[in-house]
């Protein structure tokens, strides 16, 4: 896998994570979009954001940005705690868009990345949402979940009120049985 270190994060060597965080980056749904995106963290080209993440998705490939046992900034209340995948695409896509091709195949290659994440850290492979994050669960939530549970300023929604958390979470679980099956 590609690595392109991000510019701003926190040096943690952290030994235990709890939560992964959905996101969707706002923009095109495409290839070479993951490179753009890890390019942005990594400020090649442009001033770097007071961001990151862990790793950036498109159809094609999926690269990382910031090692997990750091700290990816990507969610305020979730970054210490948490491993930030970012999805290329839109909060705003329809359920027919999260269906399409391009779709598929980036969801199919995060369902793949997520699964091992919630391997090594023996994360739970379930969707958690705002009640179970304040209760301190385990699992798979998106920045939404995480701005309502923690009343965080900036109004993040994604991956948006259409992304297809039930087919999501069902090839999530797939891949994680696999990988679970074959370390058995």
């Amino acid at each position: 896998m590609k690595f392109i270190q991000a510019k701003n994060f926190t040096k943690a060597h952290r030994e235990a994570v709890d939560w992964i965080v959905i996101h969707a980056t706002q923009g095109a749904e495409r290839v070479g979009a993951a490179q753009a995106t890890a390019n942005r963290f990594a400020g090649i080209g442009q001033e770097a954001p007071k961001a990151s993440a862990h790793y950036a998705i498109d159809p094609s490939e999926v690269i990382q940005c910031v090692k997990e046992s750091d700290v990816a900034w990507h969610c305020p209340g979730a970054n210490r705690r948490g491993i930030g995948i970012e999805h290329c695409g839109s909060a705003d896509q329809t359920p027919e868009q999260w269906d399409d091709l391009t779709s598929v195949a980036e969801l199919k290659a995060s369902a793949n990345l997520v699964a091992l994440i919630c391997h090594h850290w023996h994360i739970p492979p379930v969707r958690i949402d705002a009640k179970a994050i304040n209760g301190f669960v385990r699992g798979i939530a998106g920045h939404a979940d995480f701005t309502e549970a923690f009343h965080t300023k900036g109004g993040h929604t994604d991956p948006g009120p259409n992304f297809p958390w039930d087919n999501y979470m069902n090839l999530v679980r797939q891949e994680y049985d696999a990988i679970t099956k074959g370390h058995a």
